[in-house]
C-alpha cells in the first residue's frame, strides 16, 4: 500500500502544478460594446479607430453594432448590448432626445456610459468625448468672414436637426455672423448627414438664389453642393465643409473642390482609451473634448504628409500587434502539449512502478 503513496504524491503533485500554471495564465476580459448610429466615411474611421486601439489590449473585447440612422433600431440595439452584460457602454446617439432614456437606464444600471461625438440631453453618464460643435461652428463663421470680407450670401447645408452636433454647429455660426451685418444665411436646409439629400435641396436653392458661400456641416455634404453647382455652371462659390478625413476632406481641399475643411476628429481611439482607463480603476476626466483647427490650401499638403506617416506607422503597429497575438497562441498551444507530455509522464511513473 505505501508503495502507491509515493508516485500518487508525485502525480498529485504535478497535475496541481499543471492546473494552479493554466489558472494563472487566465487574465480578466472586458466587453465593450458600441452602439454607432450610422454609416459613412466618418463613422467607418471612427470604427477602425476602436478596433485599431481595443487590438493593442489582450483584454479588451469589442462589440460594434450599427443602428444605420434608426432611432428605434438604435434603442434595442443599445438595450441588447445591456442585456449581455457589457462591461461598458459608448454610444453614439443618433437623435440626442430619444436616446437619452435607454442610456440613462444603462448607466443607472452601474455599467459605465462613454457618450461619443453626439451628446444626449442628461449628465447621467460617466464620460464624453468629442469635440465642441459650438466653437467649430464659431470657428467656421469668423474663417468665412475673414476670407470674403465680411461679405456675402451663404447657403447653409445642417446635418441632422435631431442630433447635438447639427444645432450646435448652426448655434455658434449663427453667433458670430451676427457681427457681420453684410453677411448672411440665404437659405438654411437639412441635409440629415447624407450627400444625396444635400444634392437635391442644394438644386433647389441654386435655382431660386444666388450665393458666394456654401457651409456644409460635413464634407460630404459641401461636396455635394459643388457638384450640384458644376452641373448648374455655377463659378465662384467658396465651400466650405468639416471633418477633414485625409482621403476625404483633406483631398477635396487639395484639389479645389473645397476651399476649407475644418478637422473633426473621430475620438475612436480616444473613446477605448478612456474606457479602459475606467476598468482599470485609473484616473479620467468626464469630458474630454478633442481639438480641432482648419485645412486650407496653405496647409493641407503638410498636414496630409504627416497624416499619411502616422497612418503608416499605425499599419505597421497593427503588423506587430497581429504577431505577437500570433505567437501567443503558438505559445498556448505548445504549452497545451507540455502539460500533456508532464501528465503522460507522471502516469508512466505511477505504472511502472
Amino acid at each position: 500500500m505505501k508503495n502507491y503513496l509515493i508516485p500518487l504524491f508525485i502525480l498529485s503533485a504535478i497535475l496541481f502544478s499543471v492546473l494552479t500554471g493554466c489558472n494563472k495564465e487566465k487574465k480578466e476580459t472586458f466587453h465593450i460594446g458600441f452602439s454607432q448610429c450610422a454609416s459613412d466615411v466618418w463613422r467607418e474611421t471612427m470604427n477602425k479607430e476602436m478596433v485599431m486601439t481595443a487590438a493593442l489590449y489582450p483584454d479588451i473585447q469589442l462589440t460594434i453594432l450599427n443602428a444605420e440612422e434608426n432611432t428605434r433600431r438604435q434603442e434595442l440595439q443599445i438595450q441588447e448590448l445591456i442585456n449581455k452584460n457589457v462591461d461598458l457602454l459608448i454610444i453614439s446617439p443618433n437623435e440626442s432626445g430619444p436616446i437619452t432614456p435607454i442610456a440613462e437606464e444603462a448607466f443607472n444600471q452601474g455599467i459605465p456610459t462613454i457618450i461619443i461625438d453626439r451628446e444626449i440631453n442628461s449628465e447621467n453618464y460617466t464620460a464624453f468625448v468629442g469635440a465642441d460643435n459650438t466653437q467649430i461652428g464659431k470657428d467656421v463663421a469668423s474663417y468665412i468672414a475673414n476670407m470674403n470680407n465680411g461679405r456675402g450670401a451663404i447657403f447653409e447645408i445642417r446635418g441632422m436637426d435631431g442630433s447635438s452636433p447639427a444645432k450646435d454647429r448652426n448655434s455658434g455660426f449663427m453667433e458670430v455672423l451676427k457681427k457681420y451685418p453684410d453677411l448672411k444665411i440665404k437659405e438654411s436646409v437639412e441635409g440629415k448627414w447624407l450627400p444625396e439629400i444635400a444634392a437635391q435641396k442644394a438644386a433647389t436653392a441654386f435655382n431660386e438664389y444666388d450665393f458666394d458661400i456654401v457651409f456644409g456641416h460635413n464634407d460630404v455634404m459641401a461636396q455635394s453642393a459643388r457638384r450640384v453647382a458644376d452641373s448648374l455652371n455655377i463659378n465662384n462659390l467658396f465651400v466650405v465643409g468639416i471633418d477633414a478625413l485625409p482621403n476625404l476632406g483633406m483631398e477635396l481641399v487639395e484639389q479645389g473642390v473645397l476651399q476649407a475643411s475644418f478637422i473633426y476628429p473621430t475620438g475612436g481611439k480616444k473613446a477605448i482609451e478612456v474606457a479602459r482607463d475606467i476598468l482599470t480603476g485609473k484616473t479620467f476626466q468626464k469630458q474630454n473634448i478633442l481639438g480641432t483647427s482648419v485645412v486650407d490650401s496653405s496647409n493641407v499638403t503638410v498636414l496630409r504628409l504627416q497624416m499619411d506617416q502616422v497612418m503608416a506607422f499605425q499599419d505597421i503597429l497593427n503588423r506587430q500587434t497581429s504577431r505577437i497575438k500570433e505567437q501567443e497562441i503558438q505559445f498556448n498551444d505548445q504549452r497545451s502539449l507540455l502539460n500533456v507530455a508532464l501528465i503522460s509522464l507522471a502516469l508512466l511513473v505511477v505504472l511502472s512502478l
